[in-house]
């Protein structure tokens, strides 16, 4: 495309380029009171009436997905927080229940309590606590299992199952 394009033409018909007009220089054609409406005027009036009102769809259309995308980052993070909870509870729980005083009830307590404390009493569905041997070292494990997050704090049943391990010493 060059100077001469009809895509690189201003409103008034004239050509862009290097030579621009002066400061005072009008930036739309006009129409003087008493003469013949030209062609390039009325193609000039109906193209800025074409463009009233753009500004106010582009906002709404560009906040509408800006909307979105904060709304999809907050569930991320809570997705995210729900996940290290139980996470952190399940470690915790099985570290309390292999203390040496305690045992495996303790610890299905103590992992209750922990993800009711931060999550809500109705979120926890199941919590499995199993002492097994590995490599001649007896370990407890502790399971939770809880809904994953999708939208706010309402998910598919069981979907995210975390486990603590903890070595109990003898």
């Amino acid at each position: 495309m060059g100077f001469d394009h009809p895509h690189e033409r201003h409103l008034g018909g004239r050509a862009s380029g290097p030579c621009r007009s002066g400061a005072g220089a009008a930036l739309q054609p006009s129409h003087e009171p008493g003469q013949p409406l030209t062609r390039s005027s009325r193609s000039a009036n109906v193209s800025a009436f074409r463009e009233v009102g753009s500004a106010v769809v582009d906002f709404v259309l560009v906040g509408a997905l800006v909307a979105l995308i904060f709304v999809a980052l907050i569930q991320l993070a809570l997705a995210l927080h729900v996940r290290n909870t139980v996470a952190d509870a399940a470690s915790s729980a099985a570290r309390y229940g292999a203390l040496g005083d305690r045992t495996a009830g303790d610890a299905r307590e103590r992992a209750t309590s922990l993800v009711s404390s931060a999550l809500g009493a109705d979120f926890i569905q199941d919590v499995s606590v199993t002492v097994e041997t590995r490599d001649g070292l007896q370990v407890l494990s502790v399971s939770i299992t809880t809904p994953l997050p999708v939208l706010g704090l309402f998910g598919p049943a069981r979907s995210l199952e975390m486990t603590g391990h903890a070595a109990i010493p003898h």
